[in-house]
């Protein structure tokens, strides 16, 4: 029984040696060397410090979309939509359809704190008195049909009530809701508005495509997407 061990043991350290030889030859690579001898640009975003590449920091900086950029990005919009060399003015505009803010909370405080995002202490209801913006309304897990909750698994007794498969769900009722030609925001309840949150309506007013998505640095869809949630949905 030795003998076996001793040759398993033995190929077991030669594949070491091998894998260790690969990884020293890439990461001393001119490709690699190259790369790292890059200038980096400090950046903050959410209080989150990081070091940008070039075309990266050209993007968040000056609104360049540098070809090298668009052909690693993994955002649909930059790689696939946008044929344009520089961020246009996508966030200004003049209203001229519904403006709409919806938001989401599963029940309990969740459900407690999308409220209060549409009440009468923020600066929502004030958007909406002015005529700035035309509804916010918050909803829960209990306005979605109870059937489709049933045959999704969406309930408050699973992580992200039933992992945030009322989502999708949630937003095509709503988007079929309104108007024609209506702007709908969607936000986190936990989420603030800025001092100017109109350019959010102007960015989904511009949208060629009438959906409009964003690209940040430090903040991806990759991050928070899960295929799983997809093949969960596709059987709803």
């Amino acid at each position: 029984m030795r003998e076996p061990r001793r040759r398993r043991r033995k190929a077991r350290r030669q594949r070491l040696h091998t894998a260790a030889r690969a990884l020293v030859k890439m990461l001393f690579s001119p490709a690699v060397l190259s790369a790292a001898a890059l200038p980096l640009t400090n950046f903050t975003c959410r209080r989150r410090h990081m070091l940008l590449t070039p075309d990266e920091a050209a993007l968040a900086l000056r609104g360049s979309i540098a070809p090298s950029l668009r052909q690693r990005s993994s955002s649909y919009y930059w790689h696939a939509v946008s044929r344009d060399k520089q961020a246009k003015h996508e966030a200004i505009c003049t209203k001229r359809a519904g403006w709409h803010l919806r938001t989401f909370g599963s029940h309990a405080n969740w459900a407690l704190a999308a409220e209060e995002k549409c009440g009468a202490k923020v600066g929502v209801a004030r958007l909406v008195r002015r005529g700035e913006l035309d509804s916010c309304a918050a909803r829960r897990l209990e306005d979605l049909p109870a059937s489709w909750r049933e045959r999704a698994g969406v309930n408050n007794h699973t992580r992200g009530g039933g992992w945030w498969r009322w989502k999708p769900y949630y937003l095509l009722r709503e988007l079929r809701a309104v108007r024609q030609g209506d702007v709908m925001v969607h936000t986190d309840y936990d989420l603030q508005l800025t001092s100017q949150p109109a350019a959010l309506w102007c960015l989904g007013q511009n949208a060629a495509q009438g959906v409009a998505t964003f690209h940040f640095p430090c903040l991806t869809d990759r991050a928070w997407t899960k295929a799983e949630v997809a093949s969960a949905l596709g059987r709803c």
